[in-house]
């Protein structure tokens, strides 16, 4: 098995696709490369994603950044008689004009650099705060198939498709109505512009009785080397925009959206809306013909106005009032039930109910996600300050102590965290000996844990509608305590028990990890960890490093060793693990970015981060 595995290679490592810049490096003289990997190479290579017969395989696709002229080269160490035949397996995903000679495609990109010039009718422009585009204004391009240059164009952009755009598949560019938006970054440097590919959105007008059109964005996409700048918002908003002043056009749908899209089009959807007041005096529940005009005023599917409504009770929503809750979870549910009536008309009563609140209980956990917590620290960096510590970090907000007893709070405030800064305040104001007689140490929105003196050192450090499994008592004893969510809406305190015998500190996330809690054992400083369906402790397993604190937010946690060093895992899906990607990690692994960096107090809110260091 050993010896056939060495013949194996994965193809999406083994797939190396590099833009070219012409003469744009340190020197001159030198090409600037960018280099990345596709996320999905299954359409080409199977499920498994696999190459046979092959030893140190690397397969180049390189590109031309602004034609995207393409060139074909592949190396190995040793290679069997029955290999894979690669190239012949890629060809039907790839430009039509792909060339496998590296000297005529330097040429060519060399050529292309200067000369090429984005084709279609420009509709506007933009600048952006990215580090490294001072000298730039991105362009967006509105071109169909009879748009001279854009048929070839086309061609060679449809391969990213495939490999960044799960279950993507090659646009028939035979049918004239797809209408596409090209965004291109333009550079002037030394008085002459150049420009790159960024970014781009295919469309296409269905018909929509009697006498409009439904125009649906099949693929959207923003090149690796752009993402995270902002640039997949512009697109989208430039899009809706002109949807909006397209008399023809009745609404706006997208093709299957997965995630990352679906909180995007969230995001700029609510911010629109927003603008325009649709959500003042907003309470549930929210009568279907108001869900129907401000569809037909916005151009929006129902459904999507639906899901705005909902993330928009959700922000201002106090899960402490139960009528209130109960009446957002049916809000939800009847939505829900209307959409998925068919499936749920097989099951039984009893089973029908379960499978409906799992669905809002996975729904209302996406809203968390997607609502843009932690959207106010992104870019943010050092916040200079004479803090002492980080009090506690929210939904969307965190708050510090100052060296003189100070409490600020930053970000977007819930009732609930405004509580908590007004009780930090009176602690911190009213101690004698400047220690807090409360210790407010997270929250979850609608929830608020206190505790014992600072002095005492016993945190409550947890996350989550229901999230608090592990708790720390005075005596570092750590007790097992879950509130629970039920179909009904009621609030059920499990009885307490203790678990853990002698812990440092202690923190747990919510029903989104299953309960899990983590712990600081103060004999050894090892760290361990359980969840509700698996309660006994098992060890990360750390022979070398001693962790003396754990934080938990929403579905991920923070740890912090004897030296300083911060340490993260569980979801990235918002960036919060704080590496500059979205990989969540199973295990505690240094944050990169922090390296060197003696950190001395953190705390995590529901989808971000907070690091405070020594200096």
């Amino acid at each position: 098995m050993n010896l056939l595995k060495q013949w194996v290679a994965n193809s999406s490592e083994a797939v190396n696709i590099r833009l070219a810049v012409p003469g744009s490096g340190d020197d001159d003289d030198e090409d600037d490369i960018i280099e990345f990997n596709p996320e999905f190479t299954y359409p080409i290579f199977g499920e498994q994603e696999q190459i046979f017969g092959y030893k140190d395989l690397m397969i180049n696709l390189e590109f031309a950044s602004g034609s995207l002229a393409s060139c074909f080269s592949m190396g190995y160490k040793e290679k069997k008689p029955t290999a894979d035949k690669i190239y012949s397996t890629m060809k039907d995903f790839l430009p039509d004009d792909i060339i496998d000679n590296h000297d005529l495609f330097t040429q060519i990109a060399q050529r292309d650099y200067i000369s090429f010039k984005p084709m279609g009718t420009k509709v506007s422009e933009y600048r952006s705060n990215a580090e490294g585009a001072e000298n730039s204004v991105f362009e967006f391009y509105h071109c169909n198939f009879d748009t001279p240059r854009f048929l070839e164009f086309h061609k060679r952009m449809q391969c990213f498709a495939i490999f960044f755009i799960e279950g993507a598949s090659i646009i028939e560019d035979t049918d004239e109505k797809w209408e596409a938006r090209l965004l291109f970054e333009r550079v002037s440097e030394n008085g002459q512009e150049t420009y790159n590919f960024v970014g781009y959105s295919n469309m296409y007008p269905y018909f929509y009785y009697p006498d409009q059109i439904r125009m649906r964005i099949s693929q959207f996409l923003i090149m690796p080397p752009y993402q995270k700048q902002g640039h997949g918002s512009r697109l989208y908003q430039s899009l809706y925009n002109d949807f909006c002043g397209r008399k023809e056009i009745r609404e706006m749908t997208v093709e299957d959206p997965n995630e990352e899209f679906s909180d995007l089009r969230d995001k700029n959807d609510m911010k629109h809306l927003d603008a325009k007041g649709v959500f003042n005096d907003l309470k549930a529940p929210i009568k279907k013909d108001r869900i129907e005009q401000v569809a037909a005023t916005y151009k929006l599917t129902k459904r999507q106005v639906a899901r705005c409504f909902e993330l928009a009770l959700l922000r201002k929503l106090d899960k402490r009032n139960q009528a209130q809750y109960r009446a957002f979870r049916l809000q939800v549910k009847e939505r829900l039930y209307k959409h998925n009536a068919e499936a749920l008309a097989t099951l039984e009563k009893e089973d029908r109910i379960e499978k409906l609140h799992e669905t809002f209980l996975s729904v209302e956990e996406d809203y968390h996600l997607s609502s843009g917590a932690g959207s106010f620290v992104q870019g943010l960096g050092p916040v200079p300050g004479d803090f002492s510590r980080v009090l506690f970090a929210g939904w969307a907000s965190y708050v510090t102590e100052s060296r003189q007893g100070q409490a600020t709070m930053y970000g977007e405030s819930s009732g609930a965290e405004t509580e908590l800064l007004r009780l930090c305040s009176l602690a911190t104001s009213n101690s004698k000996d400047g220690n807090a007689e409360v210790d407010l140490q997270s929250t979850s929105e609608g929830s608020v844990w206190s505790n014992m003196a600072r002095k005492r050192r016993r945190s409550v450090n947890c996350y989550g509608w229901d999230a608090l499994q592990g708790f720390l008592s005075p005596d570092g004893y750590v007790v097992a305590l879950c509130l629970n969510d039920n179909t009904t809406g009621t609030a059920e305190l499990y009885t307490p028990r203790q678990v853990y015998a002698t812990a440092m500190d202690v923190a747990s996330c919510g029903s989104s990890t299953d309960y899990c809690t983590v712990v600081v054992d103060r004999q050894t400083g090892g760290l361990y960890h359980w969840t509700l369906s698996d309660p006994v402790p098992k060890d990360f397993g750390s022979e070398t490093t001693k962790f003396s604190r754990v934080w938990a937010g929403e579905a991920h946690f923070l740890a912090l060793d004897e030296g300083g060093t911060l340490y993260s895992w569980g979801s990235s899906r918002h960036g919060q693990l704080g590496n500059g990607d979205l990989m969540s990690k199973t295990s505690p692994e240094p944050v990169e970015p922090l390296e060197g960096i003696r950190i001395v107090d953190a705390a995590c809110g529901a989808s971000f981060s907070v690091a405070l260091s020594v200096t």
